[in-house]
């Protein structure tokens, strides 16, 4: 997203035309994500969240049942699970590995569905997981925000499963200002909810644009190259400086604050209290023909967009000689891998984050929770190197192959 684009929609925002919906932008942003991505009727949203919630309230599970979750997501996503009545357990990683324990997967009489979070765009083994459910009759659900056209096997991830959902939230590749996409093959489904957009969304809230629409902002500011390298990097390092982990704080929605004050809260997650028993109104929102045109315009940039960011990763990964502080997560082996973040485990986060900044590379965790280490949950499950130690390198699609392979020099020097 370029500078201009969060501005032109911050001045339509402010003359009330981001809500004088145009279904047909709109329907032509579906169709065209139906033929691009093999998508069968796609429904644009207002939130993932919105759409998971939508999907277990049509799937009408009984009161007390059990979603069985991958460990890192938004943590709004337990809210849908709870404001559907049901409980959630969750599933570990293998070691160093973002593929799925399922052997230590306890099942019950009340487990009824999986739901699948991809991270990174680096996918499980999709056969042993759809056997997986196949074997205990759970319903398999995917958000696979960060798998966007991402395959196993040469097969689309999304065949796997009636029910999958994607953000279009900020600095993901295909992002609107916020939005959530459902792709579904159940047809009742599909019926279900066309017929809840007539009953229960809502116009949309100019604030609540417009507070998303500055994150979008900042964002592009920030990631501005000219912006990083003369003023950005040292921002970062004077708040490394102050604090070693301000940065990850902001990231993470906690903002800046001390014993006395506190700033930016919630800024770059836009998420409310999970605990909360409610779903604010201003997220009951028509899609609008304003992300609509955004998305459509994204699109024509997608398959350039990731081609080159998953040749440039492949890149930083050929070049980089680890040894000791750093290794690489374990990756199946299969060319539908999405990339959507260089992924390294290290063995101090913050002595490699600090020396990263040294070298002009802002590095970072998902700024994702571990979820079951939320203190109204609290279960212990195996893979948590994947969110503590896992760090993600900033390789954008349109740096060049001489500064990839400088990056993963700069990483090989921290190994020596």
């Amino acid at each position: 997203m370029d500078l201009k684009t969060p501005i032109k929609s911050f001045l339509e925002i402010l003359l009330h035309k981001h809500w004088k919906t145009n279904q047909k932008d709109v329907q032509k942003f579906e169709n065209e994500l139906a033929v691009k991505f093999n998508f069968i009727e796609p429904l644009l949203t207002s939130h993932a969240r919105i759409a998971l919630y939508h999907i277990l309230k049509y799937l009408n599970f009984a009161s007390g049942s059990e979603i069985i979750s991958s460990p890192i997501s938004l943590a709004e996503m337990l809210k849908m699970i709870r404001l559907n009545d049901l409980q959630v357990s969750f599933v570990g990683y293998k070691k160093n590995s973002f593929n799925l324990d399922l052997e230590a997967v306890k099942i019950t009489a009340k487990s009824k569905a999986f739901l699948y979070t991809p991270i990174a765009g680096i996918h499980t083994d999709m056969d042993a997981l759809s056997f997986f459910c196949k074997k205990n009759n759970l319903i398999l659900i995917q958000d696979l925000t960060q798998s966007l056209g991402g395959q196993w096997k040469e097969k689309d991830l999304h065949s796997y499963s009636d029910y999958n959902f994607y953000s279009l939230c900020d600095l993901k590749t295909l992002h609107t200002h916020r939005g959530g996409l459902i792709v579904s093959h159940d047809v009742n489904f599909r019926k279900y909810f066309k017929q809840s957009l007539a009953t229960w969304f809502l116009t949309p809230s100019t604030s609540y644009f417009i507070y998303f629409i500055s994150e979008d902002f900042c964002s592009v500011v920030l990631l501005n190259r000219l912006f990083f390298n003369f003023f950005g990097i040292w921002i970062l390092k004077i708040l490394n400086q102050i604090d070693s982990h301000l940065i990850e704080n902001l990231t993470a929605g906690y903002g800046f604050r001390n014993k006395y004050l506190q700033f930016f809260n919630k800024f770059f997650v836009n998420t409310n209290d999970w605990t909360s028993n409610t779903i604010p109104s201003e997220q009951k929102y028509l899609y609008t023909h304003l992300q609509a045109r955004i998305g459509l315009e994204r699109l024509k940039k997608f398959d350039y967009i990731e081609s080159e960011r998953k040749k440039k990763i492949k890149l930083l990964y050929k070049n980089l000689r680890l040894k000791k502080k750093l290794i690489q997560p374990q990756i199946l082996d299969d060319p539908g891998h999405v990339f959507w973040r260089a992924a390294l485990i290290v063995e101090d986060f913050l002595d490699f984050q600090s020396y990263m900044l040294s070298k002009k590379i802002d590095v970072a965790r998902s700024n994702l929770p571990w979820l079951p280490e939320l203190k109204q949950i609290i279960q212990d499950i195996p893979g948590q190197e994947m969110k503590k130690n896992c760090v993600y390198i900033p390789i954008h699609y349109y740096l060049s192959d001489e500064e990839v392979i400088q990056i993963a020099e700069n990483i090989n020097q921290y190994e020596a």
